[in-house]
């Protein structure tokens, strides 16, 4: 059995060297312009290293794709055959891992498992840090327990998402408001006033509530 097996795979690999060598030399006996008979082993095997080298390629590729789909779907991934084997659509692997994640933390959050549900969110920020709800949840989950990671959240989300402005706004405002937070809320209320005229009397009477809170009227005179 051993000879045998070892003849095989003698002949298997003398089988790949002689696709190439031999196209090789017919292809450089046709580039330098001589005549007569091609050195090939057949005249109709033109071209046979390349469908060879083609074929194994693609082979390997397809199962791979199959083995990572497969794996991919069994963990629960919702990944599809485009971002498989496009390779531009690979990026978007990184928000599918988010959204098994996103979806992890509101199972764990509907069971009651609050920490099992920020660590979820958590990952899935590390993966998508761009992810508008994932940030604002994480930044809600935070206020209680760790208030100066909110507070880092919500600035970034302010800086990352300004379409939402108004709502990370007002979600930040009430996160301070309930520890007592004047200083940083005058700080986001004055930002406010800039960036959103729309919601001036909001922020106007949100900053004069801060300022009149604090023991000296400095600000409140700069204020008004």
């Amino acid at each position: 059995y051993h000879p045998s097996v070892k003849g095989l795979l003698t002949e298997a690999f003398r089988m790949v060297w002689a696709l190439f060598y031999w196209n090789l030399r017919k292809s450089l006996f046709w580039w330098s312009g001589r005549k007569g008979d091609a050195p090939c082993q057949n005249r109709s095997d033109s071209g046979r290293a390349f469908a060879w080298s083609g074929g194994s390629v693609f082979g390997v590729v397809f199962l791979s794709a199959i083995l990572v789909y497969s794996s991919m779907r069994s963990i629960g991934y919702e990944v599809t055959w485009r971002q498989i084997l496009w390779p531009p659509a690979w990026s978007e692997l990184r928000g599918v891992r988010a959204n098994l994640f996103i979806q992890q933390a509101r199972e764990r959050y509907a069971a009651g498992e609050v920490r099992e549900a920020i660590q979820a969110l958590t990952v899935a920020y590390q993966l998508n840090p761009s992810h508008y709800e994932v940030a604002m949840m994480l930044a809600r989950f935070h206020q209680a327990g760790s208030p100066q990671q909110s507070d880092r959240l919500y600035e970034q989300l302010l800086r990352l998402h300004p379409e939402h402005r108004a709502e990370i706004a007002r979600a930040w405002f009430q996160s301070l408001l309930s520890r007592g937070q004047l200083e940083a809320l005058a700080s986001l209320a004055e930002a406010q006033l800039a960036a959103d005229p729309r919601q001036t009397a909001v922020w106007t009477h949100a900053l004069l509530f801060a300022a009149r809170k604090r023991p000296d009227a400095t600000k409140l005179d700069r204020y008004l």
